[in-house]
């Protein structure tokens, strides 16, 4: 075996390796795909597509491990058959991960055009804002509507939790009583006005959760649909910027995976061919030589 192919048909069983690695990853992006809660995506058909993509992940997987065998055994057998598919199915890689990468590169400008409008006054955020917005009319509020008073009292043990200029703002909430929940979402009047948005009521929970704030284009000193006795939030501003840079870091991450993935895949095809390339041009010296013996030889 000369040097050439020595090193060709080392990268490739060093590119199966690689391979099999990126199928654990495919696994492992299934798995955190499978467990991610649905919460977050308020659309319903995203909660659908979950279970889609994590699915095609375990596939994706499952083929790279398979290459990964078809390759070990193929080159350090010199079993052609077994290079081929290995061939065959890096070139899918190649364009399935491509076809991500692209994927990625439209979603982040998807997602930069429907998450341009810091407002809300339209895109997708805009229903849950709205929910906060009926949120924020009533939670630790009483107020006079039509003659009778309502409202949604909070219970806020612990006001020493606040600075002392939040706690003058507390002091406007006339709502704030010992009978109190501790969420608005138990509140009778706030479940009255959702108009059937709990998928938003649950997004809005969950980013409370996560993200330390409340609301989406703009806040509180308080939570809302979590524990109040939580204490203050990290920010009055909303969770906006939390949203989008989250979303964004998603998209990051997948956008680099894919870059990463399919020139491996490239470089893999590329090298598989060169060494089917060596093969066919030791063949053909093999097969000089002996046309050279047997003229010698008569």
């Amino acid at each position: 075996m000369s040097f050439c192919s020595f090193l060709v048909k080392f990268y490739l069983i060093i590119g199966a390796i690689i391979n099999c690695v990126i199928g654990v990853a495919c696994f492992l992006i299934a798995n955190n795909l499978k467990n991610f809660n649905s919460d977050f995506l308020v659309v319903g058909e995203y909660k659908d597509a979950k279970l889609v993509i994590s699915i095609i992940f375990y596939i994706f997987g499952s083929l790279l491990v398979v290459s990964t065998f078809s390759a070990m055994i193929g080159f350090f057998f010199d079993i052609r058959f077994l290079q081929i598919i290995f061939t065959f199915l890096n070139i899918i890689f190649f364009l399935l991960f491509l076809s991500i990468f692209f994927f990625t590169v439209y979603a982040d400008s998807y997602v930069s055009k429907e998450l341009s409008d810091q407002n809300c006054t339209t895109g997708p955020l805009k229903v849950a804002n709205d929910v906060f917005d009926t949120a924020q009319q009533y939670w630790c509020k009483n107020i006079n509507v039509q003659g009778q008073i309502v409202g949604c009292p909070c219970n806020i043990q612990n006001k020493s939790q606040w600075s002392p200029d939040d706690q003058a703002i507390l002091s406007t909430y006339n709502g704030i009583s010992a009978s109190g929940t501790n969420s608005v979402d138990d509140c009778a009047i706030f479940q009255q006005e959702l108009n059937g948005n709990s998928n938003e009521v649950e997004f809005l929970k969950l980013i409370e959760e996560t993200f330390e704030c409340t609301g989406i284009c703009k806040g509180d000193i308080i939570y809302y649909f979590s524990d109040i006795n939580r204490g203050p939030t990290d920010t009055t501003q909303g969770c906006y910027i939390q949203i989008r840079d989250y979303i964004f870091n998603l998209l990051n991450e997948c956008h680099i995976y894919s870059i990463v993935a399919f020139s491996i895949e490239l470089t893999s095809t590329i090298f598989t061919l060169i060494n089917f390339w060596i093969i066919k041009k030791n063949k053909q010296k093999q097969s000089k030589a002996q046309k050279i013996y047997n003229k010698d030889f008569d």
